[in-house]
């Protein structure tokens, strides 16, 4: 099996960090959300889905050879027709990177499938007219909590941003970028994470735009529930590095394109923030969780994202930081989708 292109920026904790001290200080910022936040770690019930949109979505699954379970991703497909092509991260900014999708596919979800009388930000990933919120102000939100020296930030302060400094829309006045949602200028992404400016210029906007629920990942099968049920995605801060396995015999996607099993790289480490985007069943009952990258369209075999299977991300759950995407608050929007 021909590996993966080389990894790209990563960005959990501080750049010359060792693997122990990266989990120790991510856990120690969890306690103090936790602390600060606790209406925010209270579960909230599941809700029905539209019939039909679930259907549409079900079906644009099986065509890619998912017969059950649950993909955040192909909401997007049944809403825009295609899978959004996200802008690479291009600095050590990935867990507001990955952040970023898991939010946006979180409201696709909740307006789009649960017929929340809620207005996405946009119809684009390109442009004003977003689909994602602007992912500086949101990496600067948190990285305000925590002294960090260079680039990177940790899962809890990220969530902590969401809620106590909102999500700010590409189309506010007054943003200054070279593209959306995410800068393509290391120094101009730079920029914005070092300082509050962002934050006081931006607040009374992005403020209106919060996240209202969140919790830590801590066992397969409640993991399992939060993506087939509740439909949220999860941000994932670990030490693991993946690769190539090999092709899987039978699994095709609607293109033709055979689907590439990943494992563990036990002789590297990614300090890195990925997002979990779907737990699904093929026909033979084999189940598999989607990890969605924020390195680009070609950082994997078969693009942004990459399959392992269960039994592998059970042992990841244990050696990891995972937080879940749940409900978002968008109540100044009005216009159903």
């Amino acid at each position: 099996m021909i590996a993966d292109p080389l990894p790209g920026p990563m960005g959990w904790g501080e750049n010359l960090m060792t693997d122990d001290a990266r989990i120790v200080q991510e856990k120690k910022e969890f306690d103090i959300l936790a602390e600060t936040q606790p209406a925010m770690m209270q579960y909230r019930e599941a809700r029905q889905p539209n019939a039909e949109k679930i259907k549409l979505v079900k079906d644009l699954m099986a065509a890619d050879g998912m017969v059950g379970g649950f993909s955040c991703r192909h909401v997007e497909k049944a809403i825009f027709g295609a899978f959004l092509a996200w802008l690479a991260q291009i600095i050590g900014s990935c867990v507001a990177s990955g952040g970023a999708r898991a939010w946006t596919r979180r409201t696709l979800i909740e307006a789009f499938l649960l017929n929340d009388p809620e207005e996405i930000f946009g119809t684009k990933i390109v442009g004003i007219d977003n689909v994602s919120h602007f992912v500086p102000y949101s990496y600067r939100a948190g990285r305000s909590f925590s002294n960090i020296r260079g680039d990177g930030s940790y899962c809890s302060i990220h969530i902590r941003g969401f809620k106590e400094y909102g999500a700010l829309p590409c189309s506010t006045p007054g943003i200054e970028t070279d593209a959306f949602p995410e800068p393509q200028s290391a120094r101009l992404y730079r920029s914005y994470g070092s300082s509050n400016s962002i934050l006081t210029k931006f607040k009374d906007v992005a403020s209106q735009f919060t996240l209202l629920e969140s919790g830590k990942i801590t066992a397969v099968d409640q993991a399992k529930e939060l993506l087939t049920v509740k439909m949220s995605p999860f941000m994932v801060c670990s030490n693991w590095a993946f690769e190539p396995d090999y092709t899987h015999p039978t699994w095709k996607l609607a293109d033709g394109s055979s689907v590439v099993i990943y494992k563990r790289n036990r002789r590297t480490s990614w300090g890195h923030n990925m997002t979990i985007d779907g737990w699904v069943i093929l026909i033979n009952g084999e189940e598999y969780v989607i990890v969605d990258n924020s390195w680009g369209l070609r950082a994997h075999k078969n693009g942004s994202w990459f399959v392992i299977p269960v039994s592998l991300y059970e042992s990841w759950i244990r050696d990891s930081e995972q937080m879940y995407i749940g409900d978002i608050d968008l109540k100044d929007n009005q216009v159903p989708v």
